[in-house]
């Protein structure tokens, strides 16, 4: 091979190699999902938006009190690479496009969720890993049964026994704190469900 087209490749790699060294990464968390209406499986609403964003602003529904629905969500790292000292400036609307990279399935143990106020607007009757689940039933989503009771903010905490039950020592991402969940209004009235609450006692 001529001297001149090896220096030529040669370059071109060096090139390559540098404007990819230069490359940085804008990383973000969002949450999203459904929630349903458990008889029929109808959507009552979809959300997503950065784990930033207060949840109770952006998952709202309207159910009878009596009824039973499925909030299912879901939560990713997602990253973009971008050149310079400052990353471009993104809304909610692009973090929660198809544009950015998936890079991370953050694990937490969601099946510890549980009702953090003595008259929550819904009971949880029951709390499902989705997603990615690790051994010890840690997962990068969670599926909550809630049967309405009242309008209002469903309030949940992470369950101390359930947690330590669920303990993963290598995990240092830490566990998110107490949080409003949802905001649910009520119209007409259905007949109770049959579950039983899920418990922190």
């Amino acid at each position: 091979m001529p001297c001149r087209v090896l220096f030529a490749y040669l370059g071109a790699f060096c090139l390559l190699s540098c404007t990819e060294l230069n490359a940085r990464w804008n990383d973000h968390q969002v949450f999203f999902g459904t929630v349903r209406d458990s008889a029929n499986g109808v959507a009552l609403t979809t959300f997503c938006a950065d784990t930033s964003v207060d949840r109770a602003e952006v998952i709202v529904f309207s159910a009878p009190v009596g009824s039973v629905v499925e909030e299912e969500v879901f939560v990713e790292g997602r990253t973009e690479k971008y050149k310079g000292d400052t990353p471009p400036e993104r809304d909610g609307a692009f973090w929660c496009s198809d544009v950015p990279q998936v890079y991370l399935h953050p694990l937490y143990p969601w099946v510890c969720l549980r009702a953090a106020d003595d008259d929550p607007p819904a009971t949880i009757l029951a709390a499902e890993p989705r997603g990615e689940i690790a051994d010890n039933g840690s997962s990068s989503g969670y599926a909550l049964d809630l049967e309405v009771r009242h309008a209002g903010i469903l309030r949940v905490v992470f369950d101390a026994d359930c947690l330590r039950e669920h303990a993963d020592p290598s995990s240092d991402a830490g566990v998110p704190a107490m949080r409003a969940e949802m905001t649910i209004s009520t119209s007409g009235t259905k007949a109770r469900a049959a579950g039983r609450p899920l418990r922190s006692d």
